[in-house]
């Protein structure tokens, strides 16, 4: 790494299969007003030509021989870097010409925080159609960052890391029963390791919805539902001795009164029950954000409460909606 002005920027895209999505990332990181000083391309033992192309854009390819997951391909290109900082990207993601831009102005600031999350907005590919913004509470994220990353799902596509505290802090969350959900996971992993959070408001993060994608599949769902259930049971455990453990209890057992819902969506009543049972652990016995009637309800009959809720969703829902 360059030492002491901290100003060197990786950007590191793990890649499975993406030979058809590389070149729009990688040809705006070409347009980027200031360069990237490394790019580095993870190919995860991929069996089209996505070592090809990420090459014949300059980018540095580390070749897996067996498919891993976007779990070690973070750890693996982390741990390969040579700049200062690391700006993770999905293959089939993009981003503005103003990234390294905003980027650097961070990099610069004396007593810059360890990871700056970056607002983006949700489009459809095909269309070009916004579909959504996620727009993260900067206070939050600087006053409490266990509490901000319990509470808020934070992506890898948008984040920046100061190389040495990722690593110190030991990367991405490796543990294969929260690899589903490795984007929270992580996050709530560099919380708890003391990592300091802050938020860049101006936009520079595109995240496309791809059709057919794998991560949509029924089957992606279910293991979807296991493993948040699991990151936040960690936390649970892990978070007992910390002083705001109350405010942390809470967090978690609103956030599985939540998740009750995405697991009844596709039928996963043994973790609508897990859900519950944490819930109730962590002394939230109904969510606060939902209807009065339902609230009333979960106080008796939790699990029938859910049950009803679900099949009357079900009436009114579209085929193929996405929840999470």
């Amino acid at each position: 790494m360059s030492g002491s002005n901290l100003r060197t920027l990786a950007l590191c895209i793990p890649a499975y299969n993406a030979a058809r999505h590389l070149p729009r990332i990688l040809g705006s990181a070409q347009k980027q007003l200031i360069p990237f000083d490394e790019t580095i391309v993870y190919d995860d033992a991929s069996t089209d030509e996505t070592r090809q192309v990420a090459e014949s854009f300059g980018a540095r390819v580390i070749r897996g021989e067996r498919n891993l997951g976007c779990t070690w391909g973070r750890k693996i290109l982390a741990e390969d870097v040579r700049s200062d900082w690391i700006h993770f990207h999905d293959a089939d993601d993009d981003m503005k010409e103003n990234f390294t831009t905003l980027a650097h102005a961070w990099m610069g600031k004396p007593n810059a925080p360890d990871v700056i999350l970056f607002n983006y907005d949700w489009v459809e590919l095909d269309t070009g159609r916004l579909v959504g913004q996620t727009r993260f509470i900067k206070n939050k994220a600087e006053e409490d960052p266990i509490l901000f990353t319990l509470e808020t799902q934070v992506n890898p596509f948008c984040g920046l890391y100061k190389t040495t505290k990722f690593l110190e802090a030991g990367g991405p969350d490796t543990d294969p029963e929260v690899s589903q959900c490795e984007d929270i996971a992580m996050h709530c992993k560099l919380a708890r390791k003391g990592l300091k959070f802050s938020v860049e408001r101006d936009l520079a993060i595109i995240n496309y919805l791809v059709p057919g994608s794998m991560s949509r599949s029924p089957d992606s769902y279910k293991k979807l539902i296991a493993a948040i259930y699991t990151t936040y049971q960690k936390a649970f455990t892990l978070l007992k001795s910390n002083g705001r453990y109350e405010d942390y209890k809470k967090a978690i057992g609103l956030r599985m009164w939540q998740h009750t819902r995405h697991a009844a969506w596709v039928s996963q009543w043994e973790y609508v029950k897990k859900s519950i049972f944490l819930a109730k652990e962590c002394g939230v016995t109904c969510p606060s954000d939902d209807s009065k009637s339902f609230q009333i309800l979960c106080r008796f009959e939790p699990l029938l409460a859910v049950v009803a809720r679900e099949l009357f969703n079900r009436i009114r829902r579209k085929p193929g909606a996405y929840w999470y």
